[in-house]
């Protein structure tokens, strides 16, 4: 056996078999470690959270083989949109997670608009030789200004991204903690002004 089959026999667990992305499970332990550090170096991430905008109608018009297609060829393009010290993973169904190490707000914006933009203006062949083109919508959340654990950045990613659903999808929102839940203890709050004694 060769050290690249080895490798890959190894990884296996770790990668979702339809997309080759990393899995869920594989996410959940590399955001950990990822949090860890930052936490511990003072350090800074993002988070991009995506979603593949009416992809039931895909399953439902056209096949779950162009569906699956689809799957694919998006995987492709934001593994190689994003750099080679990114997380990739196929969070769950049509979603998709990226973690962006050592990267603030506006690097983690504007990697989600390259990838925004990649993805749009791609066409996906499906069956019969027929042409498709899907969008996304996209929600970013930063370590340490949005949330104070990594299930906290996760809660705030999906929040940005449901924003960008409500917006009209096919764009990027970054998380808004004026919009958040304003008792969830995972999400980082807004601090409020300290008065002196003498003001109060």
């Amino acid at each position: 056996m060769n050290e690249t089959n080895h490798q890959a026999q190894q990884e296996a667990p770790c990668r979702d078999a339809l997309t080759g992305l990393y899995n869920h499970c594989e996410f959940n332990q590399r955001l950990t470690v990822e949090f860890d550090r930052c936490k511990r170096y003072g350090r800074m991430f993002s988070m991009l959270m995506l979603d593949i905008d009416g992809f039931g109608a895909v399953n439902d018009n056209y096949s779950y083989i162009a569906g699956n297609r689809i799957l694919r060829g998006v995987a492709d393009i934001i593994r190689t949109t994003t750099r080679s010290p990114d997380l990739v993973a196929r969070y769950g169904g049509e979603k998709f997670a990226v973690i962006l190490p050592e990267t603030g707000r506006s690097g983690a914006c504007a990697a989600a608009q390259r990838i925004l933009a990649a993805i749009s203006g791609y066409t996906f062949g499906v069956e019969h030789c027929q042409a498709l083109t899907v969008t996304v919508s996209i929600g970013l959340a930063g370590f340490p200004e949005d949330a104070n654990s990594g299930e906290g950045l996760i809660v705030a990613a999906d929040h940005a991204l449901y924003d960008a659903k409500r917006a009209g999808r096919n764009c990027v929102r970054s998380f808004d903690p004026e919009q958040s839940m304003e008792n969830c203890p995972l999400l980082s709050q807004p601090k409020k002004p300290r008065l002196s004694p003498s003001i109060r």
